[in-house]
Parts: C-alpha cells; sequence; structure tokens
C-alpha cells in the first residue's frame, strides 16, 4: 500500500475541474515519481490500453 505521504497525485488536480461535453488533459502519477515513459515500449502499452478504451466506446479521444 502506498505511504500517504508520498502520494500528491492530488495536488496535479488543485484548481481544475470538469466540465460536460469539453476536453479534458489527462495526467498520470507514478509511484514515488519512479519514471517508467523513458522505455518506449513501456508508453506504447499505455497508449494502446487507451485506445482499446476509445475502441470498446467507453472514452472519446482527440489523438493518442
Amino acid at each position: 500500500m502506498m505511504d500517504k505521504q508520498s502520494h500528491h497525485g492530488k495536488e496535479l488536480r488543485k484548481g481544475r475541474y470538469s466540465q460536460h461535453n469539453q476536453c479534458n488533459f489527462v495526467t498520470t502519477v507514478t509511484d514515488h515519481w519512479q519514471t517508467v515513459f523513458t522505455d518506449f515500449y513501456l508508453g506504447r502499452v499505455v497508449v494502446q490500453a487507451m485506445h482499446h478504451q476509445h475502441q470498446l466506446g467507453n472514452v472519446q479521444t482527440l489523438a493518442l
């Protein structure tokens, strides 16, 4: 389980809000800000997962 003091992901959301039928910018936080996307192929895994959700109709994306 992640230590609450090491998790500051909600800091990224301060002052942000979502509006219906508007674009949202998606950000991610890794455990202890571990660098994982320096590996091109790991980044592609995330994009493929997002693309799959788009194909299922669970999300609408402008670009992947």
